[in-house]
């Protein structure tokens, strides 16, 4: 126990820091929800370190007790006891390959994060952002309710449709000036920039003027029925015309007047009418575009009117649009902050020395080669999937650090057995890390997806990278060592 205390406490807490750095690298978003998710991964990081170390030990010595690890075991489970009691050698096919191929590996392996570098340098100037929406919602199967309640709400709001985006004003009588100010918005726009469609308000359906053409329509009713008198409307033309005489009462009406069904989609539910104006999309298809949906956003967002009363909009649309302003303002942020903590922390557990510099370079190899991946397989920037570039930094540099600490411990010549003793732990931790990841790729929806793929490339990357090119460009360089030097890692090595 006393070994184990010694011999890891200084990598666990490294990798353990360097994971909570990453993870409070999220607090630096203002997005509520990232804010949050740093939050309590940092603190999870953080107190799972301690209570391993705090209570573990205890833990371990009451089973010893009770049951100890190498009392014999009958059967299939005692023969595969024995067989494993040194632990599964997850360590021994890397090391192997390192030791067949050191040149090789450590030149393949640079020369993969170059080409990682160039197409991520190429990647950001094309603008790595996903801007189609239908790649972030879940799938066709997965949407059957939604479909559903899409087809109760088009009946409800009839023909201003459910893509359409909801403005309250405090009054009806702004509703006007309202839209005088938004359409002047809209015709200002260049052709093919347009914002949005078209306003509807329940007012639409109240005439104008009717003081003054409901006399018009009483003398044409008049007129109507004198030719129907004469016999100059035959039977047929009466049954339709019929429908449509005007009674003689006929009179003003307004908004309170016009029928329930009519007038649904337009009013709250304390039966307040009026006050609800809509704005519709281009078109149906656009509102699957994010940079349309900026647009679209900031011509309703807020306007001023005429009498210095200001009307804001809200939605879909513009809650969508600010959460892809805000990732967008938070990525680079986010990935400098983890970055930045994660070389901090390693330059402190390695005290600046050499062993720092390797366990960050192949940190940087592991990093380019998912940001390859990324780009190979075509994978987009979301509000989502972007917390994987932080996180592979925290969490993929735990590999590399426990590879170092050993063959530090080991001095020249022990990269293999670094891998070999250390590995199996490393790919272990790795690989339940991976499983995690990997049960966000079965998710119904697009974006959760990308996430699960990114975090697991990223693991992967920084894995191999700890795994294999760093024991080969360790066993290259040590292979060229003068006889008798000293192991270029031994200075500034972590002592403990």
């Amino acid at each position: 126990m006393r070994v184990a205390h010694r011999e890891t406490w200084l990598p666990t807490l490294t990798a353990g820091c360097a994971a909570a750095a990453a993870y409070g690298s999220l607090l630096v978003t203002e997005f509520r929800g990232f804010h949050d998710f740093g939050l309590i991964g940092s603190a999870g990081m953080v107190l799972c370190w301690v209570a391993t170390f705090l209570a573990l030990p205890s833990v371990l010595a009451v089973m010893e007790r009770l049951s100890p690890l190498d009392r014999p075991s009958p059967g299939l489970f005692g023969r595969l006891r024995r067989r494993t009691q040194g632990g599964i050698a997850f360590g021994e096919p890397f090391a192997r390959l390192a030791a067949r191929s050191p040149v090789a590996l450590t030149v393949a392996g640079l020369a993969l994060a170059a080409v990682g570098l160039v197409a991520t340098v190429a990647y950001v100037r094309a603008d790595p952002m996903e801007y189609d929406l239908r790649n972030l919602r879940n799938d066709e199967s997965a949407r059957a309710e939604q479909i559903r309640l899409t087809a109760l709400a088009e009946e409800i709001t009839g023909y201003v449709g459910t893509d359409g985006m909801a403005i309250l004003v405090d009054r009806p009588e702004q509703v006007e000036p309202l839209r005088a100010a938004l359409y002047a918005r809209r015709d200002a726009a260049p052709e093919g920039e347009k914002p949005f469609k078209e306003i509807y308000a329940l007012q639409d359906l109240v005439p104008k003027d009717q003081t003054a053409k409901i006399p018009l329509l009483l003398e044409i009713k008049e007129r109507v029925l004198r030719a129907k008198k004469r016999g100059l409307i035959g039977d047929e033309d009466w049954s339709r015309i019929q429908a449509i005489i005007p009674p003689d009462d006929l009179a003003p009406f307004g908004i309170e007047d016009l029928p329930a069904g009519v007038a649904r989609a337009f009013t709250e539910t304390d039966g307040t009418r009026g006050r609800i104006v809509y704005i519709s999309p281009i078109t149906p298809e656009s509102v699957h575009d994010a940079h349309y949906l900026f647009r679209w956003a900031d011509a309703y967002r807020e306007t001023r009117l005429p009498d210095g009363a200001v009307v804001r909009g809200s939605g879909r649309a513009v809650i969508y649009a600010d959460m892809w302003a805000a990732v967008i303002d938070d990525v680079p942020p986010a990935v400098l902050f983890s970055l930045a903590a994660t070389v901090l922390v390693v330059l402190v557990a390695f005290r600046g020395g050499r062993p720092a510099f390797a366990v960050l370079g192949a940190l940087l190899v592991g990093v380019l080669w998912m940001a390859g991946l990324l780009v190979l397989l075509g994978v987009k920037l979301n509000f989502l999937n972007f917390i994987a570039l932080p996180l592979t930094f925290g969490i993929g540099v735990d590999y590399a650090v426990n590879i170092v600490q050993r063959y530090a411990r080991e001095g020249a010549g022990g990269a293999l057995t670094a891998v070999r003793e250390t590995g199996g732990a490393v790919i272990l931790c790795s690989l339940t890390t991976t499983l995690g990841y990997l049960a966000l790729v079965r998710s119904q929806n697009h974006a959760v997806r990308s996430l699960g793929v990114a975090a697991v490339l990223g693991e992967l990357a920084c894995l191999f990278a700890a795994v294999l090119v760093l024991p080969a460009a360790l066993l290259w360089r040590d292979r060229r060592r003068p006889k008798g030097e000293e192991s270029f890692l031994a200075v500034g090595r972590p002592t403990t």
